[in-house]
Protein backbone atom coordinates (compact mmCIF):
# COMPACT_ATOMS: atom_id res chain seq x y z
CA UNK A 1 0.00 0.00 0.00
CA UNK A 2 2.70 2.45 0.71
CA UNK A 3 4.70 1.47 -2.13
CA UNK A 4 1.05 2.35 -4.21
CA UNK A 5 0.61 5.56 -2.47
CA UNK A 6 4.71 6.39 -3.14
CA UNK A 7 4.45 5.86 -6.66
CA UNK A 8 1.31 7.75 -7.07
CA UNK A 9 3.31 10.83 -5.34
CA UNK A 10 5.54 10.54 -8.03
CA UNK A 11 3.31 11.03 -10.77
CA UNK A 12 1.43 14.45 -12.67
CA UNK A 13 -2.04 14.30 -14.40
CA UNK A 14 -4.63 17.26 -14.50
CA UNK A 15 -7.39 14.02 -15.35
CA UNK A 16 -8.11 13.22 -11.55
CA UNK A 17 -10.02 16.79 -10.72
CA UNK A 18 -12.75 18.25 -12.89
CA UNK A 19 -12.06 22.05 -11.70
CA UNK A 20 -11.45 24.48 -14.63
CA UNK A 21 -8.90 27.39 -13.99
CA UNK A 22 -10.31 30.29 -15.68
CA UNK A 23 -10.46 33.81 -14.43
CA UNK A 24 -12.77 35.29 -16.94
CA UNK A 25 -16.27 33.99 -18.91
CA UNK A 26 -15.92 35.15 -22.48
CA UNK A 27 -16.85 33.03 -25.55
CA UNK A 28 -13.41 33.09 -26.89
CA UNK A 29 -11.63 32.13 -23.66
CA UNK A 30 -13.93 29.55 -22.94
CA UNK A 31 -13.80 28.11 -26.92
CA UNK A 32 -10.38 28.26 -26.58
CA UNK A 33 -9.87 26.30 -23.14
CA UNK A 34 -12.45 23.70 -24.87
CA UNK A 35 -10.01 23.51 -27.66
CA UNK A 36 -6.95 23.39 -25.22
CA UNK A 37 -8.45 20.71 -22.81
CA UNK A 38 -9.60 18.04 -25.85
CA UNK A 39 -6.80 19.24 -28.20
CA UNK A 40 -4.60 16.50 -26.77
CA UNK A 41 -6.53 14.00 -28.39
CA UNK A 42 -5.83 15.20 -31.68
CA UNK A 43 -2.56 16.77 -31.37
CA UNK A 44 -0.46 14.54 -28.56
CA UNK A 45 -2.00 11.49 -29.00
CA UNK A 46 -0.93 10.61 -25.25
CA UNK A 47 -2.98 11.49 -22.50
CA UNK A 48 -1.20 15.12 -20.83
CA UNK A 49 0.78 13.11 -18.17
CA UNK A 50 4.28 12.40 -16.42
CA UNK A 51 4.39 8.95 -17.88
CA UNK A 52 4.26 10.17 -21.39
CA UNK A 53 6.40 13.43 -20.91
CA UNK A 54 9.00 11.09 -23.67
CA UNK A 55 6.09 11.03 -26.38
CA UNK A 56 4.67 14.80 -26.47
CA UNK A 57 6.75 18.31 -27.29
CA UNK A 58 5.09 21.16 -25.57
CA UNK A 59 4.98 24.37 -27.56
CA UNK A 60 3.22 27.22 -25.98
CA UNK A 61 0.21 26.00 -24.16
CA UNK A 62 -0.37 23.05 -26.81
CA UNK A 63 1.24 19.76 -26.48
CA UNK A 64 2.13 17.38 -29.97
CA UNK A 65 2.60 14.19 -30.62
CA UNK A 66 6.80 13.56 -30.63
CA UNK A 67 6.16 10.61 -33.43
CA UNK A 68 3.82 12.49 -35.47
CA UNK A 69 5.02 15.62 -35.28
CA UNK A 70 8.49 14.95 -36.15
CA UNK A 71 7.28 12.48 -39.08
CA UNK A 72 4.75 14.72 -41.04
CA UNK A 73 8.14 17.16 -40.55
CA UNK A 74 9.89 14.90 -42.26
CA UNK A 75 7.09 14.01 -45.10
CA UNK A 76 6.80 18.09 -45.83
CA UNK A 77 10.49 18.61 -45.85
CA UNK A 78 11.16 15.94 -48.24
CA UNK A 79 8.04 17.07 -50.14
CA UNK A 80 9.61 20.57 -50.92
CA UNK A 81 13.25 19.26 -51.63
CA UNK A 82 11.77 17.33 -54.30
CA UNK A 83 9.87 20.17 -55.67
CA UNK A 84 12.27 22.66 -55.55
CA UNK A 85 16.20 20.89 -55.91
CA UNK A 86 14.34 18.71 -59.17
CA UNK A 87 17.68 18.48 -60.15
CA UNK A 88 18.70 16.12 -57.66
CA UNK A 89 15.34 14.56 -56.12
CA UNK A 90 14.23 14.31 -59.54
CA UNK A 91 16.45 13.86 -62.05
CA UNK A 92 19.14 11.71 -60.17
CA UNK A 93 16.47 8.60 -59.86
CA UNK A 94 18.91 6.70 -57.96
CA UNK A 95 18.54 9.17 -54.73
CA UNK A 96 14.48 9.31 -54.73
CA UNK A 97 14.24 5.34 -54.81
CA UNK A 98 17.15 5.58 -52.09
CA UNK A 99 15.80 7.11 -49.36
CA UNK A 100 12.71 5.36 -49.17
CA UNK A 101 14.37 2.05 -48.42
CA UNK A 102 16.55 4.27 -45.56
CA UNK A 103 13.20 6.05 -44.18
CA UNK A 104 11.25 2.45 -43.53
CA UNK A 105 13.88 0.73 -42.48
CA UNK A 106 14.60 3.46 -39.84
CA UNK A 107 10.69 3.05 -39.22
CA UNK A 108 10.96 -0.62 -38.69
CA UNK A 109 14.45 -0.10 -36.42
CA UNK A 110 12.17 2.42 -34.44
CA UNK A 111 9.11 -0.21 -34.20
CA UNK A 112 11.92 -2.62 -32.96
CA UNK A 113 14.00 -0.93 -30.62
CA UNK A 114 10.79 1.58 -29.26
CA UNK A 115 13.35 4.13 -27.69
CA UNK A 116 11.86 6.04 -24.81
CA UNK A 117 14.26 9.11 -25.36
CA UNK A 118 12.04 11.70 -26.93
CA UNK A 119 14.84 13.44 -29.17
CA UNK A 120 15.93 9.87 -30.59
CA UNK A 121 12.42 8.84 -31.26
CA UNK A 122 11.91 12.24 -32.81
CA UNK A 123 15.10 12.02 -34.73
CA UNK A 124 14.15 8.27 -36.08
CA UNK A 125 10.35 9.42 -36.77
CA UNK A 126 11.96 12.18 -38.73
CA UNK A 127 14.00 9.97 -41.11
CA UNK A 128 11.15 7.80 -41.48
CA UNK A 129 9.05 10.66 -42.68
CA UNK A 130 11.43 11.91 -45.25
CA UNK A 131 11.34 8.30 -46.47
CA UNK A 132 7.95 8.47 -46.68
CA UNK A 133 7.79 11.99 -48.41
CA UNK A 134 10.93 10.41 -50.90
CA UNK A 135 8.03 7.33 -51.46
CA UNK A 136 5.39 10.14 -52.40
CA UNK A 137 7.72 12.14 -54.78
CA UNK A 138 8.84 9.00 -56.58
CA UNK A 139 4.87 8.19 -57.36
CA UNK A 140 5.18 11.44 -59.32
CA UNK A 141 7.96 10.73 -61.42
CA UNK A 142 6.52 6.98 -62.50
CA UNK A 143 5.05 7.75 -66.54
CA UNK A 144 2.33 5.05 -66.05
CA UNK A 145 -1.24 5.98 -63.83
CA UNK A 146 -1.13 1.86 -63.19
CA UNK A 147 2.34 1.88 -61.34
CA UNK A 148 1.60 4.75 -59.43
CA UNK A 149 -1.64 3.73 -58.17
CA UNK A 150 0.11 0.71 -57.57
CA UNK A 151 2.72 2.36 -55.33
CA UNK A 152 -0.20 4.73 -53.28
CA UNK A 153 -1.48 1.13 -52.26
CA UNK A 154 1.35 -0.12 -51.01
CA UNK A 155 1.95 2.99 -49.26
CA UNK A 156 -1.61 2.57 -47.70
CA UNK A 157 -1.17 -1.01 -47.24
CA UNK A 158 2.23 -0.21 -45.66
CA UNK A 159 0.62 2.70 -43.41
CA UNK A 160 -2.35 0.37 -42.41
CA UNK A 161 -0.05 -2.52 -41.33
CA UNK A 162 1.84 -0.52 -39.07
CA UNK A 163 -1.13 1.08 -37.57
CA UNK A 164 -2.10 -2.76 -37.08
CA UNK A 165 1.30 -3.51 -35.25
CA UNK A 166 1.12 -0.90 -33.10
CA UNK A 167 -2.35 -1.54 -31.84
CA UNK A 168 -5.06 0.51 -30.97
CA UNK A 169 -4.17 1.08 -27.26
CA UNK A 170 -0.59 2.20 -28.28
CA UNK A 171 -1.31 5.27 -27.50
CA UNK A 172 -2.32 4.72 -24.01
CA UNK A 173 -0.39 1.60 -22.97
CA UNK A 174 0.97 3.59 -19.76
CA UNK A 175 -2.15 3.46 -18.39
CA UNK A 176 -3.40 0.31 -18.49
CA UNK A 177 -0.60 -0.28 -15.32
CA UNK A 178 -0.70 3.28 -13.96
CA UNK A 179 -1.78 2.97 -10.07
CA UNK A 180 -3.36 6.09 -10.59
CA UNK A 181 -5.80 4.22 -13.01
CA UNK A 182 -7.47 2.99 -9.61
CA UNK A 183 -6.15 6.10 -7.34
CA UNK A 184 -9.11 8.14 -5.57
CA UNK A 185 -10.45 9.57 -6.83
CA UNK A 186 -8.84 7.48 -10.74
CA UNK A 187 -7.09 9.18 -13.61
CA UNK A 188 -9.75 8.81 -16.78
CA UNK A 189 -8.32 10.97 -19.24
CA UNK A 190 -11.17 10.48 -21.77
CA UNK A 191 -13.92 10.77 -19.12
CA UNK A 192 -12.37 13.44 -17.51
CA UNK A 193 -12.05 15.69 -20.23
CA UNK A 194 -15.86 15.10 -21.99
CA UNK A 195 -16.64 16.21 -18.23
CA UNK A 196 -14.78 19.49 -18.74
CA UNK A 197 -15.89 20.68 -22.11
CA UNK A 198 -19.58 19.82 -20.66
CA UNK A 199 -19.11 22.18 -17.75
CA UNK A 200 -17.36 24.60 -20.21
CA UNK A 201 -20.50 24.38 -22.44
CA UNK A 202 -22.83 24.96 -19.71
CA UNK A 203 -20.61 27.70 -18.37
CA UNK A 204 -21.26 29.74 -22.01
CA UNK A 205 -25.24 28.63 -21.76
CA UNK A 206 -25.66 30.16 -18.19
CA UNK A 207 -23.80 33.28 -19.54
CA UNK A 208 -25.67 33.36 -22.49
CA UNK A 209 -29.00 33.47 -20.23
CA UNK A 210 -26.97 36.11 -18.20
CA UNK A 211 -26.42 38.85 -21.10
CA UNK A 212 -29.76 37.89 -22.45
CA UNK A 213 -31.67 39.06 -19.17
CA UNK A 214 -29.43 42.20 -18.48
CA UNK A 215 -30.81 42.95 -22.29
CA UNK A 216 -34.38 42.19 -21.54
CA UNK A 217 -33.71 44.22 -18.44
CA UNK A 218 -32.34 47.15 -20.26
CA UNK A 219 -35.17 47.33 -23.30
CA UNK A 220 -37.97 47.07 -20.71
CA UNK A 221 -36.06 49.94 -18.26
CA UNK A 222 -35.77 52.22 -21.77
CA UNK A 223 -39.36 51.16 -23.02
CA UNK A 224 -40.99 52.41 -19.56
Amino acid sequence: MFILQEQQANLSTPYQTDDIDLDEITLVKVWWTIFKISSWKYLAHHPICSRYRNHTFKIGSLYFCVGCTSMYIGIVTMLILFFTIPMVFQEMIWVITTIPFCGFSIAILHFIIQPENKWLKAFLRLNAGIGIGAFVGLIFLVPNWWVRLALFVLLLTGYFMYGQMRGKLSNYEKCLDCPLHYANPPCRPKLNTEIKIMKLHQLLKQDLNRRKGQEHQTKTTSDS
